[in-house]
């Protein structure tokens, strides 16, 4: 069996835009890609899994229709407690693409910025991966609103150059987490630094995951319309 009758074997049933990630050149292509560098699981040859609490559905909804995609989205408990959703999508072309920009199944220990990313594409693909791996907190001995986002080493570092040269944002201490020291943690909290980052992310998104934008606009006195 050639890969031409594996690929189509495996969508006899489901509909797929298997060129999505072929070439990125839109924001919503950007976004994306940020947010399956930083919350999917990847099994080659072709096996693409996400898990979003129950709360996050409609985020998978989304993903499936810019991925002109029919592929269930299957609701469950996981421990008997926990509503999750999940959404598995099998291709080989789409993991061809992912793997262009570096996100691979050993993402979580080498992915770097995206060299190939087009630089006005910085803004949604970092607002795709702080929906996918940040937040937005409330620090502990201030009450100050922070931003973070958690990723290798490399990446945060050259994140920060983008940073630098976008935002004028200073570069920060990465924080190691975890125990074996392959994740780290940007945290930006100077509340000028995070006015400019949270409108730079947020305008003319493509897509943006409610539960976070909700929770940072008001807060920083942004519009939503930013």
């Amino acid at each position: 069996m050639n890969w031409k009758t594996r690929q189509s074997a495996s969508h006899r049933r489901y509909s797929l835009n298997e060129n999505y990630f072929a070439d990125i050149v839109l924001p919503a292509q950007a976004y994306w890609l940020g947010f399956l560098a930083a919350d999917s699981g990847i099994t080659p040859p072709r096996r693409i899994v996400l898990r979003l609490a129950r709360r996050d559905r409609a985020q998978l909804i989304a993903l499936n229709c810019a991925l002109e995609s029919s592929y269930p989205i299957k609701d469950r408990i996981v421990d008997r407690k926990y509503a999750m959703s999940d959404l598995t999508i099998l291709s080989y072309r789409l993991l061809d693409g992912l793997a262009r920009y570096g996100v691979t199944s050993d993402k979580s220990h080498t992915f770097c910025w995206p060299e190939e990313l087009p630089v006005h594409l910085a803004a949604p693909f970092l607002l795709g991966s702080t929906d996918g791996d940040g937040c937005f907190t409330r620090s502990d001995t201030n009450n100050q609103m922070c931003w973070g986002l958690l990723g290798t080493y490399q990446f945060l570092q050259q994140l920060q150059t983008v940073l630098a040269e976008r935002l004028a944002i200073r570069r920060h201490n990465l924080r190691a987490k975890g125990p074996n020291g392959q994740v780290y943690e940007l945290r930006i909290a100077q509340r000028d630094e995070l006015t400019r980052l949270v409108r730079w992310l947020y305008r003319n998104a493509p897509a943006s995951l409610t539960r976070k934008k909700e929770v940072i606009l008001p807060l920083l006195g942004v519009g939503h319309d930013q």
